[in-house]
């Protein structure tokens, strides 16, 4: 087992962008440190495909599932699925492969030289990437988007920093986990997740991710009422564009990648940049709902 790995779930769509971060781990990674990714098993081919040649240990999706469903039996019908990549992200240190890791979206690569000790504070324990809660920092961060979308964005952050401190009641500090990514996770943390919350609480992750579903902040959270490890705060490492006007202001203003790794390790490039669109017809959402109904409805048939 490694002291510490780069974990990254990706799937097809997002191929490119892999490869993308493959090539700059390859680049940059000075103390050679594992970089494992978590891809569907359909998908498996096309990975190996385009990062042969890159220092990249694909794992399938499946595999990390499947170890997770040993613990806790079958997933429920119910299960949204964009909470599988949360799931995946929590549960890879079922695998046994690294007692630390630091998960990274597809979307983000490294523009300067990286080393273990970025990673971790000592040789037992990781940082923890995590910044105060403060509403007009995030305000000034999105002040390029529509003033209403704003407000609600700042709301929704609020309402999950305050539903994870009632879930955990542990302290009076507001803080935001998982600005950009990579956020670093220690197995230790997760291991006393199951053992000391959920299986008293006769919980599954399922239970727990679908009440909560924010891994980020379940693992922060979590770790400040539990104390299971020292506590080494770090804040986040990549700069991070999540709409394209962000970008663009940056260029104007004449900053780079040289200007940017001043200060950060790699950048973040939203892969979902749009621009607003219409709020979508209740004909079009209710048609979403029934797909996850019937999706629902398939893995629990599927059984009998």
């Amino acid at each position: 087992m490694k002291k510490f790995a780069l974990f990254c779930k990706s799937y097809h769509k997002d191929v490119y962008r892999a490869k993308r971060l493959a090539d700059s781990i390859d680049q940059y990674n000075i103390d050679d440190i594992l970089f494992v990714m978590s891809v569907p098993q359909r998908d498996f081919d096309l990975f190996k495909d385009i990062l042969g040649e890159n220092k990249c240990f694909l794992v399938a999706d499946e595999e990390i599932i499947n170890a997770s469903c040993a613990v806790f039996g079958d997933i429920p019908g119910f299960f949204y699925d964009h909470l599988y990549q949360q799931l995946i992200k929590l549960e890879f240190w079922r695998l046994g492969m690294a007692e630390n890791y630091g998960w990274i979206d597809s979307d983000s690569y490294f523009i300067k030289k990286f080393r273990l000790s970025d990673f971790m504070y000592d040789n037992e324990t990781p940082y923890t990437i995590m910044d105060k809660h403060d509403a007009g920092i995030l305000r000034e961060r999105w002040k390029n988007i529509p003033a209403k979308e704003i407000e609600k964005r700042v709301y929704r952050r609020a309402k999950q920093v305050n539903a994870f401190k009632s879930v955990f009641g542990d302290t009076n500090q507001n803080w935001d986990f998982g600005i950009s990514t990579p956020i670093i996770w220690a197995s230790k943390v997760l291991k006393h997740l199951h053992r000391n919350y959920l299986i008293p609480r006769n919980k599954t992750i399922f239970e727990f991710l679908s009440e909560h579903p924010t891994e980020t902040f379940l693992y922060g959270y979590y770790l400040i009422h539990s104390q299971c490890i020292p506590l080494y705060p770090r804040t986040h490492m990549f700069r991070a564009f999540d709409y394209a006007d962000e970008f663009i202001e940056a260029e104007i203003n004449g900053e780079n990648e040289s200007s940017i790794a001043k200060n950060y390790f790699g950048i973040c490039i939203q892969s979902n940049w749009a621009l607003f669109k219409e709020k979508k017809r209740l004909t079009h959402r209710l048609r979403n709902r029934k797909q996850d109904f019937m999706n629902g409805l398939r893995k629990i048939t599927s059984k009998f």
